[in-house]
């Protein structure tokens, strides 16, 4: 548990060290996804916390606290990845602007080559950044899933664990009524002894009567 809560950390202060503020000097699409992906950060952030405290009324609070870190750091190394590809894509983008600041005073044919080299360069990170969404939008998907298998097994373990309390509750009260009457019983019994032999030391030539036989319920 140790080395989980220590990568968690390791993860806060990356996170916390990160650039904060969206780049202005860079194109909408890459402003966007740098937006998206610190959105998506905080996003995970509020699910561990929620899910730490839902952990807190669970019967094994341990287990369930391990589960909610493996699901955060996953959530972490994912948002890492894709944050490595768009440094990369946003250095390429200073790459490229920085290319065609050198080609504004090159020759028109020199121009045309950098621009269509500029378009197919945004245009391959606009597919790598809507397959990273896709990858994303998948990721949801399964671990709104998994939360919902999760909910489902806790509810059965609780449903289950209410019908044993349910059984043990009415064994135990048939066992207290068993005993209940077995001891009416006896003192029945005890009554009518003491009543016979009180009747003997009056009348010792009279002969007692046979105890009638105890029955069961």
């Amino acid at each position: 548990m140790k080395t989980r809560i220590t990568l968690l950390c390791l993860w806060g202060v990356l996170a916390a060290s990160a650039q904060d503020t969206t780049p202005t000097d860079l194109p909408e699409h890459l402003r966007s996804e740098r937006s998206r992906l610190s959105l998506e950060k905080t996003q995970a952030a509020t699910a561990y916390s929620d899910a730490l405290k839902r952990c807190y009324q669970q019967i094994d609070v341990n287990s369930c606290k391990l589960k909610a870190q493996d699901i955060k750091i996953q959530a972490d190394n994912k948002v890492r990845r894709q944050e490595i590809q768009l440094n990369k894509l946003e250095r390429d983008q200073r790459t490229v602007d920085a290319q065609q600041r050198l080609s504004d005073k090159q020759s028109p044919e020199s121009q045309a080559k950098e621009a269509e080299r500029r378009d197919n360069a945004q245009q391959e990170q606009a597919n790598t950044l809507k397959r990273n969404q896709d990858k994303n939008t998948e990721y949801v998907d399964k671990q709104s899933k998994a939360a919902d298998n999760l909910r489902q097994r806790e509810q059965h373990v609780q449903e289950v664990l209410e019908r044993q309390q349910s059984h043990a509750d009415k064994a135990a009260a048939s066992d207290k009524a068993k005993a209940d009457y077995q001891r009416k019983l006896q003192q029945a019994q005890d009554r009518r002894d003491q009543v016979m032999k009180d009747r003997a030391k009056r009348n010792p030539g009279v002969a007692p009567l046979p105890a009638p036989p105890a029955t069961l319920p």
